[in-house]
């Protein structure tokens, strides 16, 4: 797939990044990087680039892998935690709760935002930006998630509706997975334009009664008439599939990763992002990966996030760290490292020339993960503006129950089979993040 871009992204990319902080003081401290396994080659390839070029100014980190949703949450939770990162990658939902709500990271310099300003696509600068100040280092715009499919098992046509999708699976003794109990994925049905639409999941954060905090309080309509057909229908069919099961020969399987990558070669298709490629690639075959937009069900266009993966300093790192830190963010995220990453990753830059760059837009054609990504976010809501913290368990709760058609508070159990009971329990389930206690 990358193979062109490997041939010209030669050692002329890497002699420019090398000679990017070319006057460093040498007086760099050593840090803590945190990010996913896949990062750690590519920062590698960029430091020691850097370092081979400026002995005087050799950069010096450890790097931990870890995800870029846990490393968000622990930083949050604890941000001198034993063996704190003094950078770390994270999903641009989690920013605003790190800034607005914990205060754990600052604004950026002016040098630094003017930079990533001039350089960057307007959906990565809204992302790592809080009421118009950057916070955090746009590292790519792939974080987002789409349709795999066995070409050996759908045809094109086959793929465009969800309905489809299963019956062929079914037929083929095979399965489909989508991760419904997670409210990363639950959100698909709401949010289709035809239904709720892309805006109807938003925030902002309000005081407390108290004064002593800041509370997302949500707009959501996914209760309206629209909404809860949509829940009818596709609940209707989950359980139709087996996913109210934890049956693993059932057609659909509402399972993580994880359980994903344990299909194996029974899988027939799945809901996942670029960050499943590799495996499918091995799975099925490079030339058997087929991706596409997300289907329709019910002739409704299923809608995804739209996210933007971030780089951010710990301000409660020393002042020597941070400082470190900041100088490496810069490195790891212009544009001849991310066309590193995409060669090493499959990361989609944001850097606007790299987008443009011939080693990254010469691939295209023979990758058609990114293509799919790309046409699927016209139908995605932008993740940093509709949804924090607060929203993933609700979401939770919904997708669990759209799998089983069923509801159960106080030891009874509803079953959810028209469209009237499914406003009630969705205005209820939620009530938790548009009425929120405290304010």
């Amino acid at each position: 797939m990358n193979k062109k871009l490997v041939a010209t992204l030669s050692l002329s990319a890497l002699a420019l990044i090398a000679c990017g902080g070319g006057k460093g003081s040498g007086n760099n401290a050593k840090i803590v990087v945190w990010g996913p396994d896949k990062e750690e080659p590519v920062v590698k390839q960029i430091v020691d680039a850097y370092n081979a070029a400026n002995p005087n100014d050799k950069i010096e980190y450890t790097f931990v892998a870890i995800t870029e949703a846990d490393a968000g949450t622990t930083v949050a939770n604890d941000p001198t935690v034993k063996g704190y990162p003094s950078l770390f990658a994270l999903a641009d939902d989690q920013l605003s709760n790190l800034t607005t709500i914990k205060g754990i990271v600052n604004p950026l310099g002016t040098a630094a935002a003017e930079e990533i300003r001039a350089n960057d696509v307007e959906t990565a600068i809204t992302a790592a930006s809080i009421d118009g100040n950057l916070y955090a280092y746009p590292i790519s715009v792939d974080n987002g998630y789409f349709l795999y499919y066995d070409k050996r098992i759908y045809t094109e046509d086959d793929v465009k509706t969800l309905e489809t999708v299963l019956e062929k699976a079914a037929e083929n003794e095979r399965t489909f997975v989508m991760d419904v109990p997670n409210g990363y994925y639950s959100a698909s049905f709401f949010m289709s334009p035809q239904v709720c639409g892309t805006d109807s999941l938003g925030y902002e954060y309000l005081p407390s009664a108290d004064g002593t905090k800041q509370i997302a309080k949500y707009e959501c309509n996914w209760d309206n008439d629209a909404g809860a057909e949509m829940a009818l229908e596709s609940s209707k069919l989950m359980v139709q599939y087996g996913a109210n099961t934890s049956d693993t020969n059932s057609t659909w399987l509402a399972v993580d990763d994880n359980g994903l990558m344990g299909q194996g070669a029974k899988l027939a298709a799945c809901v996942s992002g670029m960050w499943m490629a590799d495996h499918l690639g091995s799975t099925w075959g490079a030339d058997n990966v087929g991706a596409v937009k997300l289907p329709t069900l019910a002739g409704n266009q299923l809608s995804s996030f739209a996210g933007t993966k971030l780089y951010c300093v710990n301000s409660y790192a020393t002042v020597a760290e941070q400082t470190t830190a900041h100088k490496l963010a810069q490195l790891l995220t212009n544009k001849d490292s991310q066309l590193i990453r995409y060669k090493l990753r499959n990361s989609i830059p944001c850097n606007k020339d790299a987008q443009a760059d011939e080693s990254y837009t010469s691939t295209l054609a023979s990758n058609p993960t990114v293509a799919a990504l790309q046409t699927q976010s016209q139908f995605a809501a932008v993740q940093s503006v509709a949804a924090e913290s607060a929203y993933w368990t609700v979401g939770e709760g919904i997708g669990d129950v759209l799998t089983k058609g069923t509801y159960t508070e106080n030891d009874v159990t509803t079953t959810l089979d028209t469209v009237a009971k499914w406003k009630t329990y969705l205005s209820g389930a939620l009530s938790a993040i548009t009425n929120p206690a405290g304010l």
